[in-house]
């Protein structure tokens, strides 16, 4: 998460399971936070979460044909 004015990223989560099983990234999912405070899980939709998220996706492999 960057806050508006930042130039770095101050805190950083990881998504943890999708709460109400939409499949969509929203309010009821859990996230697992690391900083500024100790690592804990939170609703997305109970934090301050205003600001810039960058979410990373790892490319998996592909088994060729």
């Amino acid at each position: 998460m960057r806050y508006p004015g930042a130039r770095q990223f101050q805190h950083v989560g990881a998504f943890y399971s999708d709460g109400n099983a939409n499949g969509l990234l929203d309010a009821d999912d859990l996230a697992l936070h690391a900083g500024p405070e100790a690592l804990h899980l939170s609703r997305l939709g109970e934090g301050a979460f205003d600001g810039e998220v960058a979410i990373l996706r790892l490319e998996r492999s592909r088994p060729r044909r």
